[in-house]
Parts: structure tokens; C-alpha cells; sequence
């Protein structure tokens, strides 16, 4: 098949594709690729392929897909992803996939058996650990939860397996208990700033802004390089009404759109971008009036550009590209959040 003679890293590249593919929304597009690559790879390969790098990278092609079935909810296919990867009974990343796949068809027996087998074999609080990080990362709430609390119960002061349980009980509606939780531990561990900014998070989520303002205040004292703190302080401080003092915070972290940045980056390069055209509203095709102008990172930034590294010009405005990124993903976060309505 097309992909079955490519080595560990360029596999790395198609997975990291599909990614990028699947977090932009592009969940058609990320699936065909993963399921061509796979197809392909299964077809034209013997059973040696399947191990090492490329084994363990095809594996994780093996959980996105399913990951995308169930979005879609095409639950017999996820199942049949799933158990054509099972390499065992020890395989949990694939066994809580399972769960999640019968809890969500209402199997909730197979989805409870899988549970306490997987409850049954961790038999230390590392294991535990990691199976409350895995219940958490496919969105199993009540199973992270149940988890931790095992791990709380061998060890009181655990501020890992606390953390698992307040994040489990702010999903369930829970937010008071969750802040009760975390009070206690800041007696246990005073001045603790991973505690001080989950708790600003969870008074912002339960509506108490001027709390989370605090918060975010004593957590950025001592972390004010923290982006996602500054975001947090933002949110609350709009939700009071201040959008003029939000506005402020962003221009003092951004002083320079990040658009700007990456458009004179791209003119020094010479090289010429090819934008789409501007999109225009019914009112302004009547007006013969010209829509609004696409950037040249919208165009940049965009998923399908970031992962075609097709032509040596594409290659090399990607590599002015990915730097900027995260600043211009953050900086489109803070937009979205000074901007009134």
C-alpha cells in the first residue's frame, strides 16, 4: 500500500496530521486519512511492521480513529477499531475506549465489568493515577473520580488524586464541593500555586468572579509569564463588565498582533501568499463593495496549510508559521474574550 514502506517519523508526521486536522473540526478529513493509512499499512505489511516505533505510532493512529468514531457516533466501528487493536487484557488505554464506547451505547454492564477489571489491576497509587488520567482524558467523569478516591483513601494528602476528584466533580455539577476539597488541601499545602489557580478556575465556573479575580492575582505573582492565568483573570474581569481594563491586558500582552509579526516575517521572505478569496455578504454583492480582507495568518495558521509541506514555499512559511502559533491561538482567545457580544 501507499504507506506501508514509511519509517517511524514519517508515520509520526501523518498522525500529527491527523490531528491538527481533527482539532481545527476537520474530523472527516482526519478520519479518511487515518483509516487510508492504516488500511494501507495492515494490507501491504507482515506482522513485523507492528512493532517498535512505527508499532507503537500506528497504535495511537489505532485510538484517534476510534476517539473520531465515537464523536461521530459510530459506535460499532470505535468498538471494532478498538478490539482489533487489544493486545491484551493489560491494554488500558484501549479497554477504557471500550467503556466509554458501551457506556455510551447503554451496555452499562460490559461497561461496569471493564471498569472493575481495570479498577482490580491497578494495584498501586502510580497505576491508579494513570487510570484516573486516562478516565479523564476520553471523558469518563465518574470513573476518574471513583479512581482517585481509592488513592485518596491510601494516601490522604494527595494533591494529585485531590485534583482528579475536584475536575471530576466540577463536570458532574459539583463546583461547591470541589472548592471544599481544595480548601483543604490549602491548609495541607499553603501556597501552593497549582491549587491556588484550580481554585480560581472553579469560583469563575461556579460564578464567583471576584474570587477567581483574587486568585488569579496571587497565582500570577508568582507565575506571571502564565498565559492561561492571564486568559482566566480576563474572563472573570469581563464577566464583571470591564472590558475597557481587558482590553488594556491584552494590548500590554500583545502589543504587536501576532498577524503583523507573521506578515512582515513572510514579506522578508518574498515569497508571495495565495490567499483565498474574501467571502461577502449578500448585502455587499448588491453594493459591489469588497468583503473583508483575509490575513495572511488566517491562511497560515489554518490546519490544512500548517500540515502541506507540499512545494519548498509552503515548507518554508511553516517554518515561520509554527512558532507563532500557540501566541496566535492565545491571542485569538483573549479576542474573543475582550470583544463585547
Amino acid at each position: 500500500g501507499q504507506y506501508a514502506s514509511l519509517n517511524g517519523g514519517a508515520v509520526e508526521t501523518i498522525l500529527m496530521q491527523a490531528r491538527l486536522r481533527a482539532a481545527a473540526g476537520d474530523y472527516s478529513g482526519a478520519k479518511n486519512l487515518l483509516e487510508r493509512f492504516l488500511y494501507d499499512s495492515v494490507a501491504g505489511s507482515n506482522s513485523s511492521a507492528f512493532t517498535g516505533r512505527k508499532g507503537e505510532v500506528m497504535h495511537r493512529a489505532g485510538l484517534l480513529l476510534a476517539e473520531i468514531f465515537i464523536k461521530g457516533d459510530e459506535l460499532a466501528k470505535a468498538e471494532q477499531q478498538c478490539l482489533a487493536m487489544l493486545r491484551s487484557e493489560q491494554d488500558r488505554e484501549v479497554l477504557v475506549l471500550l467503556q466509554k464506547i458501551y457506556d455510551r451505547h447503554g451496555e452499562v454492564g460490559a461497561a461496569a465489568n471493564i471498569f472493575k477489571q481495570l479498577l482490580e489491576d491497578a494495584d498501586d497509587n502510580f497505576k491508579l493515577l494513570g487510570l484516573a488520567g486516562l478516565f479523564r482524558q476520553y471523558g469518563l467523569p465518574a470513573s476518574q473520580v471513583a479512581a482517585a478516591e481509592k488513592v485518596l483513601g491510601n494516601t490522604p494528602g494527595s494533591l494529585a488524586a485531590a485534583f482528579f476528584i475536584a475536575d471530576g466533580w466540577v463536570v458532574a455539577g459539583r463546583g461547591r464541593e470541589s472548592i471544599e476539597l481544595l480548601e483543604g488541601m490549602a491548609k495541607m499545602y499553603p501556597g501552593n500555586s497549582a491549587i491556588i489557580i484550580k481554585m480560581a478556575r472553579y469560583y469563575y465556573l461556579g460564578g464567583q468572579y471576584a474570587s477567581a479575580l483574587q486568585h488569579c492575582d496571587r497565582f500570577l505573582e508568582r507565575n506571571p509569564g502564565r498565559l492561561d492565568a492571564h486568559l482566566l483573570k480576563a474572563q472573570a474581569i469581563t464577566a464583571l463588565g470591564e472590558y475597557e481594563y481587558a482590553e488594556k491586558m491584552m494590548e500590554h500582552l500583545f502589543p504587536v498582533k501576532t498577524e503583523v509579526v507573521l506578515e512582515k516575517k513572510v514579506a522578508e521572505t518574498g515569497i508571495k501568499v495565495s490567499l483565498p478569496p474574501a467571502k461577502r455578504t449578500f448585502l455587499q454583492l448588491l453594493m459591489f463593495s469588497s468583503g473583508k480582507r483575509l490575513s495572511v495568518a488566517r491562511e497560515l495558521m489554518s490546519a490544512r496549510h500548517l500540515v502541506d509541506n507540499s512545494t519548498k514555499d509552503k515548507k518554508e512559511l511553516n517554518l515561520l508559521a509554527v512558532p507563532l502559533y500557540v501566541r496566535y491561538r492565545w491571542e485569538q482567545e483573549f479576542r474573543k474574550t475582550v470583544t463585547p457580544g
